[in-house]
C-alpha cells in the first residue's frame, strides 16, 4: 500500500485491523471465549473485498510495469484476460509476474482456473510447448469468460440464445411471483 501512495498512518491502521482479528463462538447460547485465526481475515470479513481490490491493483501495476519495460507486449484486463504473442519468452514473463504476485500478496494463483486460447495462426507444436511451459489447459472456440462466450462469430442469435433460454426458464419458474406481466415483457424484450 505504501508503494501505491498510501500514507504510513493509513497502512498501519489497515495492518492493525488485519493482524488483530479475533473470533468468538456461541455454543448453546453461551460465548466460549476468543481465539485468533492463524491466517488473518476470513473470506466473509467486510474488509476482505477492499484488500482484494488493493492486491488486484498491485497485480495490474506489476503487469503494466513489465509491459512498460518491454518485457512483454500483452494487453491485459483484470478479471483477467491477457492478449499477446505465443512466445516462450513472453509466457515466462507472465509466469514470473504471477509468482511475484503470489509472494507479495500471499495469495496463490489457481492455474486450474486459467486457460489459453490460440489463434489459428499458431502451429500445434508451438501451442503444445506454450501449454506445457505455462501448465494451463487450452480452451476451445466455445470457452467462457464471466459466464459468457469468449468468441461470438457471425451468429449472435445462436450464441446468446442460450442466455435468452436461461432467463426464460427463470421467468417460468417464478410463475408471476416477483414480476408483473409488464415487467416480464420488458425483461424479455431487453434480453431478446
Amino acid at each position: 500500500m505504501a508503494k501505491m501512495g498510501f500514507s504510513r498512518t493509513w497502512v498501519q491502521l489497515i495492518m492493525a485491523c488485519v493482524s488483530s482479528v479475533s473470533y468468538s463462538v456461541m455454543f448453546n447460547g453461551n460465548q466460549c471465549g476468543y481465539f485468533h485465526p492463524s491466517r488473518g481475515l476470513r473470506q466473509g470479513d467486510p474488509l476482505s473485498p477492499y484488500l482484494f481490490l488493493l492486491v488486484a491493483e498491485g497485480l495490474t501495476a506489476m503487469l503494466a510495469k513489465a509491459e512498460r519495460e518491454n518485457r512483454f507486449g500483452w494487453d491485459f484486463h483484470l478479471q483477467s484476460l491477457l492478449f499477446g504473442k505465443a512466445t516462450k519468452t513472453e509466457c515466462k514473463v507472465v509466469l514470473d509476474v504471477l509468482r511475484q504476485y503470489e509472494e507479495v500478496s500471499g495469495q496463490q494463483v489457481n492455474l486450474e482456473k486459467l486457460s489459453i486460447f490460440f489463434s489459428k495462426n499458431t502451429g500445434p507444436d508451438k501451442q503444445e510447448a506454450i501449454r506445457r511451459l505455462m501448465g494451463i489447459s487450452q480452451t476451445g472456440i466455445h470457452g467462457k469468460y464471466l459466464g459468457l462466450p469468449t468468441l461470438i462469430g457471425k451468429s449472435k442469435k445462436e450464441v446468446f440464445g442460450i442466455l435468452r433460454e436461461r432467463v426464460w426458464k427463470k421467468l417460468q419458474g417464478w410463475k408471476e411471483k416477483l414480476l408483473s406481466k409488464v415487467g416480464k415483457e420488458i425483461l424479455i424484450k431487453v434480453v431478446a
